[in-house]
C-alpha cells in the first residue's frame, strides 16, 4: 500500500505540470485518484506523436507536389517555345526575369537557337527557395537545369494564388544562366 501511495504522489506533479493545469483544491482520500488524469496525459502524448507523424507526412506530400509542379512548369515552358508560342512562354518567366528582359528580347533570343531536351529524363531537386529541374539534352549525354520558383499571382477571378515561374537571367531562354 505504501509503494502505491508513493507512486501516486510522484505521478501527480508530472501529470499536472505536463497538462499545464493546477490540481483541484478538493482533497482526495487515500489512494483515490480522479479518473482519467494519468490516462489523459498518456492519451495526449500519443495524440501529439500521431499529429507530428501526420504533419511530417503532409510536409513530404507537399514537397512532392511542388516538385511535380516545378517539372510541369518547365515542360510547359519548353513546349510553348517549341510551338513558337512565345507569349505563353514569356508569361511563365519570373517577374524578375521579365523585368530584366523585354518580350522582344525574349523572342529574338529564341530565334538565335533552341536547345532540344529529353523531357522524360527530368530530375527535380529543391535548392533553398527554388526548384532545379534537370533535363538531359536530346542528342548529348550532358544535362542542364532550369531554376523554378514560386511567386504570388492572381487567377482569372482575382483570387490570390501561387504559380511556379522560370528564372532566366542570361543565355538562351532554352539554355538559361542564372
Amino acid at each position: 500500500m505504501k509503494t502505491r501511495n508513493l507512486a501516486l504522489i510522484l505521478a501527480l506533479p508530472v501529470a499536472f505540470s505536463t497538462l499545464s493545469c493546477k490540481p483541484e483544491k478538493k482533497q482526495y482520500q487515500g489512494d483515490v485518484l480522479p479518473a482519467g488524469n494519468i490516462a489523459m496525459y498518456t492519451q495526449s502524448d500519443q495524440n501529439t506523436k500521431k499529429m507530428d507523424r501526420i504533419i511530417a507526412k503532409l510536409d513530404q506530400l507537399n514537397e512532392k507536389i511542388q516538385a511535380k509542379h516545378a517539372a510541369i512548369t518547365v515542360k510547359g515552358y519548353l513546349s510553348a517555345i517549341y510551338r513558337d508560342d512565345y507569349k505563353t512562354a514569356y508569361e511563365m518567366l519570373s517577374s524578375e526575369s521579365r523585368k530584366q528582359h523585354s518580350y522582344d528580347d525574349f523572342v529574338n533570343a529564341n530565334k538565335k537557337g533552341i536547345t532540344d531536351y529529353d523531357i522524360k529524363s527530368r530530375k527535380v531537386k529543391k535548392a533553398r527557395n527554388e526548384w532545379n529541374v534537370s533535363l538531359n539534352l536530346a542528342e548529348d549525354p550532358a544535362s542542364w537545369s532550369f531554376s523554378v520558383k514560386e511567386e504570388k499571382a492572381k487567377d482569372k477571378k482575382g483570387n490570390n494564388i501561387k504559380e511556379m515561374k522560370i528564372i532566366w537571367h542570361s543565355g538562351l531562354p532554352t539554355f538559361p544562366y542564372k
